[in-house]
């Protein structure tokens, strides 16, 4: 069975409306069961830039043991809380 990687993009909603994340999660990759590379878009663009432009920038790594953390860390920066 193949491990899975995928991408997610999440704008926090609440307190900082113009924040944009990005989250690469990848199964069982160096020895992580689920390895999450975090990335924040520039801040200073408008909102309606985000796809077109603007580099993100690497803002954390994290290590996760089951699918539940994966998500509860994706609402974290959606309800602003990261």
């Amino acid at each position: 069975m193949e491990n899975i990687a995928f991408d997610i993009q999440v704008f926090d909603g609440y307190s900082q409306p113009n924040r944009h994340f990005s989250f690469e999660i990848t199964e069982d990759y160096e020895g992580d069961k689920w390895h999450i590379v975090i990335f924040e878009k520039n801040k200073s663009l408008p909102r309606s830039s985000f796809i077109e432009e603007s580099p993100y920038e690497h803002i954390d790594t994290v290590e996760v043991k089951t699918e539940k953390e994966v998500f509860d860390l994706i609402r974290q920066y959606h309800e602003g809380g990261k």
